[in-house]
């Protein structure tokens, strides 16, 4: 995935901007790092790194390394079946891909409140949508 993202020469250059993005994200802003990685607006995407969607830089914010607790919204994955399910059990539109920082940010918000509500960590509840979103549609309906 890195050596598509950068020629070898900007290799380096590729690692610190993801470090960078996970510093931000271990500081309690996962929203403000998702914002410096895959923003489009105006002050946003100063650390993204090309070749390197929000799915995998999702992943890489939550797996490089977090410590998982309940205390506050800490970043996890969003690809195309977790915005399904969230479409589906939002009842709301949700993009499969290009989310914007607020999306994500929304995201967030509904995984820790779920998360709280079912005495689990927010990456339970995203395993659990990403397992939804894999459906060919919602096994019940509202």
């Amino acid at each position: 995935m890195l050596r598509s993202a950068a020629d070898e020469s900007d290799l380096p250059s590729v690692g610190k901007r993801l470090v960078d993005a996970i510093e931000i994200a271990k500081s309690g802003l996962a929203a403000g790092a998702y914002s410096a990685l895959h923003g489009s607006q105006r002050g946003e995407g100063w650390l993204n790194v090309q070749h390197i969607g929000p799915a995998y830089g999702t992943k890489v914010l939550h797996f490089g390394p977090f410590t998982m607790s309940n205390a506050t919204p800490e970043p996890i994955i969003l690809d195309s079946n977790v915005a399904r399910a969230l479409g589906w059990l939002c009842n709301a539109k949700w993009r499969l891909d290009g989310w914007t920082t607020q999306q994500y940010s929304d995201y967030l918000d509904i995984a820790f409140d779920w998360s709280r509500s079912w005495s689990a960590t927010a990456d339970v509840v995203e395993l659990v949508l990403f397992s939804v979103g894999q459906s060919k549609e919602l096994p019940y309906k509202h």
